[in-house]
Order: C-alpha cells, then sequence, then structure tokens
C-alpha cells in the first residue's frame, strides 16, 4: 500500500504537468477558465485520495471478547533467564516486558509481622491468611488489620485458641466440639474484623479430613452458617475458607459428597506439596488443580465455591524436607496459574514460625514479584 506522502507527491506532479499542459494552449479565448476547472478537479481528486489513504491505513477495533473467552496474556514455555538471580532459572517468552494482572487472590500464608505487609504488597500480594488468636488483645487485632490495610493488603482470619485448644486438635481451632457448629469463642474478634473493609474471610476448618483436626461435614456446615449469620447485617461479603486439600473426584468425593461441597465453604484451598516429590510429581499437583475445577464446574458450583491452590515454600521433617530453587518455584508457580483454573494462588508458608519459610529465603522471594510481573492473569 501506497503511503500518503507517496501520494501526495504523485499528486503534485500530475497536477503540474496539467497546469502546463494549460498554459499552453492558446487556441481557446476562455483559457483562464478552462484552466480553473482543471485545477478544481484536481484539487478534489487529491481531496478524496487523501481521505481513502487514510481510511485504508486505519486498523480496525478489536471487538471485546465475551466472558469466559478471553485468551491468556501468553503460553508460558522456559527459557534460560539472563539475570543474577540464581542458577539455571527460567523466564517466559512471548512477553517483551511484564504483564502485570491478577487472580482474584495472590496470598501469602501466615504472616507474622506486621512490617512484612509493606513489603509483599510491593511484590504485588494483595492478600495475606494470618493468624488470630482469640486470646489476644482487641488492639492487636486492629493493629494487623491497620498494618495491612495501609498496604492494601486482605485478611484470612485463621483463628486459634493455644489456650484451650478443641480436643484432637493441633492447630489449635477455636471451635469447640459439636454437633452443628460452636462460634461463640469467635464472636469478639469477629466483632473488630467486621469494622475493616480489608476483613475477606475467615478458616473455619483445616486438614479436616486428617487426623490432625478432625470435623465431621455436619460440623462445618454448621460453622458456616453460623459465622454467615452472624455477619449477614454487617458484612454479608465475607467469606468462609477451607483448607480441604482437594476436590478432585474419586480421591475426594467420598469424604466430601457433591451437594456438600458448598454447603461446608466459599472458598476452596487445595494443595499438593511437590518440592522433592513429597506427595508426588509436580504434574500430579497440576492434575490435582484441573481435576478440582472440573468437579466444580460439572457441579454447577463455579460462581459459588472459589478455588486457591498454595504452593510449598517450606521445609519439615521427611518427606517435606525438600525445597524448590528458584527456577523451579518460579516455573511451576507459573504453570499452576496458567492452567485458568484458579481463582488464587498463595505461597505456604510465608512466616509460619514454627519451621523454616520463605520470609527467610531471602534467595527464593524474587520467585514473587517475578510471578507476579509475568505470569498472573484474569481469571475468566
Amino acid at each position: 500500500m501506497r503511503t500518503l506522502k507517496q501520494i501526495l507527491i504523485i499528486v503534485s506532479n500530475q497536477f503540474h504537468r496539467e497546469l502546463k499542459l494549460c498554459q499552453g494552449l492558446n487556441i481557446n479565448k476562455n483559457i483562464n477558465v478552462f484552466r480553473n476547472v482543471r485545477i478544481t478537479f484536481f484539487l478534489v481528486v487529491s481531496f478524496c485520495l487523501i481521505i481513502i489513504i487514510i481510511i485504508l491505513n486505519r486498523q480496525p477495533p478489536r471487538a471485546p471478547s465475551k466472558k469466559g473467552t478471553d485468551t491468556p496474556i501468553a503460553t508460558i514455555t522456559q527459557t534460560f533467564r539472563t539475570d543474577s538471580v540464581g542458577t539455571n532459572t527460567f523466564t517466559p517468552t512471548g512477553i517483551s516486558t511484564p504483564v502485570p494482572g491478577s487472580l482474584k487472590y495472590y496470598l501469602v500464608d501466615h504472616v507474622k509481622n506486621n512490617a512484612d505487609f509493606a513489603i509483599l504488597a510491593g511484590w504485588g500480594i494483595n492478600t495475606a491468611v494470618v493468624q488470630f488468636e482469640i486470646n489476644w488483645s482487641s488492639t492487636t487485632w486492629m493493629s494487623i488489620f491497620q498494618s495491612a490495610l495501609d498496604s492494601n493488603i486482605k485478611i484470612v482470619i485463621w483463628p486459634t485458641d493455644f489456650t484451650n485448644k478443641r480436643t484432637n486438635c493441633d492447630s489449635g481451632s477455636p471451635f469447640p466440639v459439636s454437633t452443628n457448629g460452636d462460634i461463640t469463642k469467635v464472636e469478639a474478634m469477629l466483632e473488630t474484623a467486621m469494622q475493616y473493609p480489608n476483613f475477606i474471610g475467615i478458616v473455619n476448618a483445616h486438614e479436616w479430613m486428617w487426623t490432625s483436626c478432625p470435623m465431621t461435614i455436619t460440623e462445618m456446615a454448621g460453622l458456616k452458617i453460623k459465622l454467615k449469620a452472624y455477619m449477614a447485617t454487617d458484612r454479608p461479603d465475607v467469606k468462609v475458607w477451607n483448607y480441604t486439600d482437594s476436590l478432585e473426584s474419586g480421591y475426594a468425593s467420598s469424604a466430601l459428597p457433591d451437594n456438600q461441597i458448598a454447603n461446608i465453604m466459599d472458598v476452596a484451598v487445595i494443595w499438593k506439596h511437590c518440592a522433592g516429590d513429597a506427595d508426588g510429581m509436580c504434574d500430579s499437583s497440576l492434575a490435582r488443580i484441573e481435576k478440582s475445577r472440573a468437579r466444580l464446574n460439572s457441579l454447577g458450583l463455579e460462581n459459588q465455591v472459589e478455588l486457591v491452590y498454595l504452593i510449598q515454600t517450606f521445609t519439615a521433617s521427611s518427606p517435606y524436607d525438600g525445597m524448590f530453587n528458584l527456577s523451579e518455584l518460579e516455573s511451576y508457580s507459573c504453570k499452576f496459574i496458567n492452567t485458568f483454573a484458579l481463582d488464587g494462588f498463595g505461597f505456604y508458608t510465608w512466616d509460619a514460625g514454627w519451621w523454616p519459610d520463605l520470609h527467610i529465603w531471602t534467595d527464593l522471594q524474587p520467585a514473587i514479584p517475578y510471578v507476579h510481573d509475568y505470569c498472573l492473569h484474569m481469571v475468566p
């Protein structure tokens, strides 16, 4: 296609040729009239050509995509990085510059130091699951919420009572063993929490299907009902989070029937630790994400129950004594996120206080901003 400049040059040259032709005509006594007509004709033609060129060179507007059909920012493939952080690390190709986006929840699990909120926010974190001991003062609770709010970080309460723990529960659950759920011990905490706009959730159960802190489905359903009812007037937006390990059919459906999923939680937190193949290879972790999402969708729960995956960033006794290097943490995080099956993705744990984890692993911390800048996207 010819450029506008080229067209103007052509028209200008033709105009001068025609003008000279007119000046050479002496046989017509109305030569001036004839010449003016030809000049006007070529001016009109020039203007039309200019308009045509402008129209042809315009890019057509992109039609907006329908919800749920957006194309991912990029397909994550692996190539060697050139920065100085770590060795044999990877970066996604196909993205010339970082393209920040966000899942609904980009989170860390457990934050003990309020000063960390500002650091984490600077790396793109927008949510934190934080332990709230019911025996702490309301001033302590408020300081956590305010520090997080100052950094635009949302808070999910992990309630505990290590003074008077739930029977047979090593995670310090504050909910006494009951048939239909008992929330009396967390009501004062909720009164404080509901004052803060960054309070978005509370955990009602953690690893309930195991012997570490068993709960029945009836009790968890009762806890959800009572928590939602207590907050219904002031904060109906707050969700109940449940650390449920998996939702994939076959593995989890025997313990959690299809018709009970939405009864016990608004947000399902799943994981399958694969650093050092602790719970299996990371391909099986990816499969857990996809199968859990498939189950929710097959039951029509995609708009009722959100799905959050936690990647392992701690070490403990065998088989959890392995850890990712930087390239692995970045690569697997991006791979899991790029399933487009998640509403949230998080690092478990940041600073739990009872084992080595991400807050002291400065060589792995660059994964947090890296994943945010290159791999996050809006969930369809």
